[in-house]
């Protein structure tokens, strides 16, 4: 009878018009930053809110948009699932955050954390409440529902796996897996983005040229956010995170250890075959079957060791702490490299600077030309040369072109300088 009826399941996937797009909630997410916090410092300026004021924020300016792609239902359950989700954060100690809760009308059985939000698929509620509804819009007749139920219904816990459910999503917003390694990333992103621009500053300052400021040069700060953050294996780790958690939170509502490992494995129950290459596998939760089964027996075995008055250890919450620094660090840096870099290329140095030399590869475009440096005696290019910080007047000769130059010895001077004559 099992085999028989998992036959049928995969034989039911084969109908399934499409898949769920995996961890769909956090491409949207992702899309929603890129979008939003993609061209300045914005991610790092929300990140030095206060956590109330970045909730707010966070709520307001990309919850809310990806929140309006869903089409919201009136679900019987949702009441009771918000209250647990509430009692969730109280037991994390989690105090003066609302966990809203809301059921979409999607009929695949998901679910997703956005930050602030919980959000439950329709889909979801009815395979544990209601299975037979889900296996008839799969395709199944009143036998086969049957059949798969009597061999497989005893495994369903339930109201118990939508607390479970629930609980995992709970976790991702206490762990800030939506919004705190978001913002993270796009800050951190902007301040590597920013070091280089910085550097082309310095760069262009350095052979003579008068950029506007290095602000004026920034480039997008988040391209290819979407597809960095999606990768793999940090995707699982969060969702491994979310588990442990979740179990722990799931335990101290319901008294069961193996509250997260039976919905975990209940769930698994719809992603078909997956050694059928043909048949459509459901990704719920973020997980294809067999990563689904890991997660399940790894939750398994975290209940024997589970204290149920003891947070879990080894978790990693958001870095949000970790970049608020690193940020404030880099504003200090770049307003001191910039404004040394300009000060020096005016030729204002300290008695210190003006006994540094630095070692340059001079070449010049065409090859093999004279340079004369502030009126010295001129000599053949390319040549290693020792130079004072500060501006320096260049004449460059050739056998075909000859023009005149400014450049500036910095400090963090490149080790080669390629003079090319300016295109008028």
């Amino acid at each position: 009878m099992k085999t028989r009826c998992g036959y049928l399941l995969a034989a039911l996937l084969l109908t399934t018009s499409s898949a769920v797009a995996q961890c769909d909630w956090l491409g949207r997410i992702a899309q929603a930053v890129e979008e939003r916090y993609s061209r300045d410092d914005s991610a790092c300026k929300i990140l030095q809110l206060p956590p109330q004021e970045f909730n707010d924020q966070w709520s307001a300016m990309v919850e809310s948009k990806v929140l309006a792609q869903k089409q919201f239902v009136n679900d019987p359950e949702q009441a009771r699932l918000e209250e647990v989700a509430q009692r969730y954060l109280r037991y994390a100690g989690v105090n003066g955050m609302y966990e809203p809760l809301a059921v979409s009308s999607d009929a695949d059985p998901n679910a997703f954390a956005t930050g602030q939000h919980v959000t439950l698929h329709e889909g979801i509620i009815e395979w544990y409440l209601r299975p037979q509804n889900t296996l008839s819009r799969m395709g199944a007749d009143y036998v086969q529902t049957g059949q798969f139920l009597a061999a497989y219904g005893s495994q369903n816990p339930g109201e118990l796996g939508l607390f479970a459910i629930v609980a995992h999503e709970t976790a991702h917003n206490i762990l800030g897996h939506p919004d705190g390694f978001t913002m993270s990333q796009a800050c951190d992103r902007y301040i590597d983005n920013s070091i280089r621009d910085i550097h082309d500053y310095e760069a262009q300052i350095a052979t003579g040229k008068r950029p506007g400021g290095f602000k004026s040069a920034m480039k997008n700060t988040l391209l290819g956010f979407a597809q960095t953050f999606m990768e793999t294996q940090e995707q699982q780790e969060h969702e491994s995170q979310a588990d442990r958690l979740g179990a722990w939170l799931v335990w101290k509502e319901t008294g069961d250890p193996y509250a997260m490992a039976k919905a975990l494995r209940w769930l698994a129950l719809l992603s078909g075959n997956p050694r059928s290459t043909s048949a459509a596998i459901f990704d719920s939760l973020c997980s294809t079957h067999p990563i689904l089964l890991q997660r399940t027996a790894a939750v398994e075995v975290q209940a024997y060791t589970m204290n149920p008055n003891q947070f879990p250890s080894g978790l990693k919450s958001a870095p949000m702490q970790n970049v608020r620094n690193r940020y404030e660090q880099y504003l200090k840096w770049s307003d001191a490299v910039t404004q040394n870099s300009e000060r020096i290329a005016r030729g204002e140095l300290t008695d210190e600077e003006r006994t540094v030399q630095k070692r340059i590869h001079l070449e010049t475009k065409p090859k093999k030309s004279y340079v004369s440096i502030d009126a010295a005696p001129e000599f053949q290019v390319p040549v290693d040369i020792e130079l004072g910080l500060g501006p320096h007047h260049l004449r460059i000769r050739s056998e075909e072109v000859s023009w005149e130059q400014d450049i500036v010895i910095l400090p963090d001077a490149p080790e080669k300088l390629k003079i090319e004559k300016p295109k008028r």
